[in-house]
């Protein structure tokens, strides 16, 4: 499998040539199995995963489909992979859009769609061009969604994906505001209404967006990270020096991750932000979030707060959520992300 451009596609690698195969939609590489043909997980842009076998060339054989879609193939909006100048001038960012999309319904005459930017997580992930309600949800309802691959985003060669390294908390919000001025002036978007979202990685991106700019009318951190140096010492083992490449070593560079950390740069004045917090996860726990809300003492100001049990969630049961004001219950709670 190679990935070009934020897409993936399949070559046959042989005596040293890549030759192009077609072979669906793979979100990783596919499993021969008995017979000569392979199996693997398709994800195309207009519709529901699925468990697929098949042979290069020819349609591949679904075994089972996630769920069958309650859309229409008009009602689906369809990513297209957009390149816009990036604040340095040097090179090229990278995105997918999604303008709205519906059968049945229109926008107000002359009257541009509000924009969702949408920051994924890793933050050395990347966007990908499967079919996804989280971004259907939006262009159904008459909102254009752009998912951006900023500097770090794998996929599009190494000097891309090293942009990121010390500047995480820089190039990447950099990049969202730039692909905005992009879509805004070409007409496509209009730019009094533009908000962002992204969750852990990507919700630190959503915090320092609101610090930083006034480009945004409102965002929603799902689990984001606004403490870098508790997660410099208190994530998982896996990613324990994850950031000394992303920010700096620590604590040679505390300085950095103070600087960078949206928990020291809480006035985000005249913006609305939803905090979706996990309680579950070890290193996503709420003492991570809790100086945002410290300032919030004495100050008339409020947003939405909702704690999630991870182990009900996972289960695929609704969370037992308790009375009001408990850490369970999703309640709105003071915050200083708004007047």
């Amino acid at each position: 499998m190679i990935v070009n451009g934020g897409e993936a596609r399949m070559a046959c690698l042989r005596d040293g040539v890549a030759t192009p195969v077609a072979l669906g939609h793979p979100s990783g590489c596919p499993v021969p199995v008995e017979g000569g043909g392979f199996a693997w997980l398709d994800v195309p842009p207009d519709n529901a995963a699925a468990v697929v076998t098949g042979m290069p060339g020819q349609p591949p054989h679904v075994l089972r489909r996630a769920t069958d879609l309650p859309l229409g193939a008009a009602d689906i909006a369809l990513p297209r992979a957009i390149t816009f100048p990036l604040p340095s001038g040097d090179g090229l960012g990278q995105a997918f859009f999604y303008a709205p999309t519906s059968s049945r319904h229109v926008g107000p005459a002359g009257e541009k769609p509000p924009l969702v930017v949408m920051a994924h997580g890793g933050p050395t992930g990347r966007a990908s061009a499967a079919f996804s309600f989280k971004v259907q949800w939006w262009t159904s309802r008459g909102f254009a969604v752009v998912d951006v691959n900023y500097g770090g985003s794998t996929g599009f060669g190494r000097a891309y994906r090293q942009r990121l390294e010390g500047q995480w908390g820089v190039v990447d919000v950099d990049d969202c505001i730039a692909a905005c001025h992009y879509l805004a002036d070409r007409g496509l978007v209009d730019p009094t209404r533009i908000v962002i979202r992204g969750s852990s990685a990507g919700g630190l991106t959503v915090l320092l967006a609101l610090a930083r700019s006034e480009l945004f009318a409102a965002g929603t951190s799902l689990y984001g990270v606004t403490d870098l140096r508790a997660l410099a010492t208190d994530t998982h083992k896996f990613e324990s020096r994850y950031l000394d490449t992303l920010v700096g070593p620590y604590p040679a560079d505390e300085a950095t991750y103070l600087a960078r950390s949206p928990s020291r740069r809480w006035r985000i004045s005249g913006r609305r932000c939803c905090f979706c917090r996990d309680l579950m996860t070890r290193w996503c726990r709420p003492r991570r979030r809790a100086p945002w809300w410290k300032p919030c003492v004495g100050r008339a100001c409020r947003a939405p707060c909702m704690n999630l049990r991870a182990r009900a969630m996972a289960s695929g049961r609704r969370p037992p959520y308790g009375r009001p004001g408990s850490l369970n219950w999703p309640s709105t709670s003071r915050c200083c992300a708004c007047p």
